[in-house]
């Protein structure tokens, strides 16, 4: 008996085993994750602010680069040299309607007086149009295609665009095998010729004939002197597409062009002279070896600076591609310690005006100093002052690599994988002699650089910003910001499939929901329904595609794509609803409405890993859709259920804020809400017209920025499923509860 008694308390003895302190650890995480997510978002914010605070001091890490380790041989002569060629070029242009003609002639001269290779390029008018993201102070790098332009018969009775005429001259290098170049390239408008285009090729003379004497070039150097009339980034872009891959169908055509421009260029009174031509091999496309690095330079008209002589640095490229850092630093060197010049980034207008920045940085300043009198280890204080000046000049190199268009003609060669930044100067009407000097020693020291690599520029960084000239964040630390921003949506996903806290009604109400979904008819419901949305966002970046190439108007084709837009919208629902039914026959009644828990879950994986994808195209675009997406994706909530949460007794004023706000969140960055906020807060700045908004997507799709995929394949399926979510409508069984 006592043995049987004994037995039957060791069937009743129920084993509970304690839980590994990793599963504990995700209980714990999914228990607090409304908590965790805003902190994490709250701590990804912080964490962009204080980017500054964490920037380092640059340096060359090239040692083969050697920047003013030389004497500079440009001195006073040649800069005298430059101002007298650029004066003859303004009388010659003025004595002579036919600019482009005169001046190529005149710059083939120089070029063939020094004993360089020298050849034309003509190329047509870049269709479609270029834009730029330098709008206010855009110094002719893009230009809008225009029809107004004058034409060359290329045939009898066949007419063509007014083409552009790209003078190209190489100086062979005495110490060099002629595998390598550098490209330096100087733009001038032959539509407007003026005297900002006449200093620019004045300089570019001087500089090319104290470097056709210089026997220390291991490398070649190409000038390439590019007709900006359509802007300066088509005509690099053409004869970058030449050198590298000609196309061998069009020859006979090009060459018959090169020789009607080059009897039109070299001939006083019309006539051929093909024996100067042949002589010289003018018509010839000359190569060099492969192009290491390019350098652009401009010199416009305009003050000094705080009594300084200044010139700004044009580094980003497409989709927010950089040179190697190395690059800009030994311009920084020489410009700063040898020729006295300061370096400046370019800093979007207005926004070292913003209130809210300031006041960051009176508040970081303040808990500097404080920080500092509790430990005087702590020294990491900044000035108000110069905390906004890195914070405007982070925000602004972030906003020109969200755009993805490149800042100048630099660009083109990013298209090859070759370095290169754009130079722009500002130069007085006084002074002119001393700063061409200046001018002269800065870009002949950078190409002395340049020669001295021995191998592909990769000793620096690549993935970098810019919050001052001599201060770099590198892609170590801007990654962390946005993983924090990034971390609380698949805790979100997990407490969604999950649940654990189900001490309050609201709670059992969420688990009751999954529940009722949480078979595999649920999930796979949920599948279609994103997946749809999915297919109906790359839909819509097709018909993008399609209806700009209409021959219509921007506002038609806005109102099109639109319309197309809405009416695929609505299929795509109906046929997921269809879906829905034939998968679970239970989800008619309810129409698919009950699974939004399972619906938010998938939406968020998918925001998530397009966000994640996205960090490797265009860091910035991914950064900024992090900080609109996020809050919309943990906040929204059907209206219903937050309607009822605010009515219960258990509600607390944080939670009901907080619905309010993923609410309002939601329907601001919605396809509707979003352009209505940028108009209002941006209105008055920018001209946001139907036109204008369809022509700048367009640009996005010429240039191929990654903020158009963004746009239309991750913020809008996401936006539209949050709205949906919005607008969902609890099951029958908990209305009836």
């Amino acid at each position: 008996m006592e043995s049987e008694a004994v037995e039957e308390k060791a069937d009743k003895v129920v084993v509970t085993l304690k839980p590994r302190p990793l599963v504990r650890l995700g209980r714990q995480l999914i228990l607090h994750v409304n908590i965790i997510s805003i902190l994490c978002y709250v701590a990804g914010v912080v964490g962009i602010l204080i980017l500054p605070f964490l920037a380092k001091n640059t340096y060359i890490s090239e040692n083969a680069l050697m920047p003013g380790s030389a004497h500079s041989a440009f001195n006073n002569f040649d800069s005298i040299y430059a101002r007298s060629s650029a004066e003859e070029l303004l009388e010659l242009a003025s004595q002579n309607p036919d600019v482009q003609r005169t001046i190529s002639r005149w710059i083939i001269q120089e070029m063939l007086g020094v004993g360089a290779d020298c050849y034309i390029h003509p190329f047509n008018s870049p269709a479609p149009a270029f834009s730029s993201t330098r709008f206010p102070k855009s110094s002719g790098h893009f230009k809008w295609t225009t029809a107004a332009n004058s034409s060359f018969s290329e045939d009898e009775g066949q007419q063509q665009t007014t083409s552009g005429v790209n003078v190209v001259g190489i100086i062979r290098a005495p110490q060099g095998a002629g595998n390598e170049a550098v490209v330096l390239v100087t733009p001038y408008d032959s539509a407007a010729f003026e005297q900002e285009s006449a200093w620019t090729l004045g300089m570019g003379v001087a500089l090319f004939r104290e470097l056709s004497q210089a026997l220390w070039l291991a490398r070649d150097v190409v000038w390439l002197v590019a007709d900006s009339k359509y802007g300066a980034y088509p005509a690099v872009d053409s004869w970058l597409k030449e050198y590298h891959s000609p196309s061998i169908s069009q020859t006979s055509t090009y060459d018959k062009m090169t020789l009607d421009w080059l009897e039109k260029i070299l001939s006083e009174d019309g006539q051929s002279s093909k024996e100067v031509i042949h002589s010289q091999t003018l018509g010839d496309f000359k190569r060099a070896g492969t192009i290491a690095s390019g350098l652009v330079y401009e010199l416009n008209l305009g003050l000094r600076q705080g009594g300084k002589d200044t010139f700004t640095v044009w580094a980003e490229g497409p989709n927010g591609q950089m040179p190697n850092l190395d690059f800009i630093n030994i311009v920084n060197s020489i410009a700063v310690y040898r020729e006295s010049l300061q370096l400046r980034l370019e800093t979007l207008h207005g926004i070292k005006n913003w209130a809210w920045l300031r006041g960051a940085g009176v508040s970081l300043e303040e808990i500097g100093k404080y920080a500092r009198s509790v430990n005087p280890g702590w020294n990491f204080a900044m000035a108000a002052s110069v905390y906004v000046d890195n914070m405007a000049t982070l925000f602004s190199s972030m906003f020109f690599q969200v755009i993805g268009l490149p800042t100048g003609a630099h660009g083109a060669f990013r298209d090859y994988q070759i370095d290169a930044i754009t130079l722009q100067f500002t130069v007085t009407k006084n002074g002119q002699d001393y700063l061409f000097s200046r001018i002269g020693r800065l870009l002949e020291g950078v190409l002395r650089s340049v020669n001295n690599l021995l191998e592909k520029w990769h000793q620096s960084f690549f993935l970098y910003f810019l919050s001052s000239p001599n201060r770099y964040i590198s892609v170590l630390v801007y990654m962390i910001p946005l993983g924090l921003l990034l971390l609380g949506l698949p805790l979100q996903a997990a407490a969604l499939c999950y649940p654990v806290k189900q001490t309050s009604k609201d709670a059992k109400d969420l688990a009751h929901s999954n529940l009722t979904s949480d078979g595999s008819g649920g999930w796979l419901e949920a599948l279609v329904l994103v997946g749809a949305v999915q297919l109906w966002a790359f839909f819509s970046t097709l018909a993008l595609f399609l209806i700009s190439d209409m021959d219509s108007t921007a506002e038609t084709k806005l109102l099109t794509w639109s319309v197309i837009l809405v009416f695929s919208l609505m299929a795509t629902f109906r046929v997921q609803r269809a879906l829905a039914a034939s998968i679970n026959d239970e989800s008619k009644g309810s129409g698919g409405n009950q699974n939004w828990a399972t619906v938010k879950a998938v939406t968020i994986g998918f925001t998530c890993i397009g966000l994640a994808v996205m960090s490797t195209v265009n860091f910035p675009v991914s950064l900024i859709g992090a900080l609109a997406l996020v809050p919309m994706c943990i906040g929204v909530f059907p209206v219903e259920r937050s309607w009822r949460y605010a009515q219960s007794q258990g509600r607390s004023a944080l939670g009901v804020a907080a619905l309010a706000l993923g609410t309002l969140w939601t329907l601001a960055v919605s396809p509707l809400g979003l352009p209505v906020m940028l108009w209002s807060l941006y209105g008055h700045l920018l001209d946001i017209t139907p036109g204008n908004v369809w022509n700048f997507a367009e640009s996005l799709l010429q240039w191929r920025s990654a903020l158009l995929p963004y746009l239309l394949v991750i913020h809008l399926p996401c936006s539209v499923l949050c709205l949906y979510i919005l607008l969902s409508r609890l099951p029958t069984q908990r209305r009836r509860q």
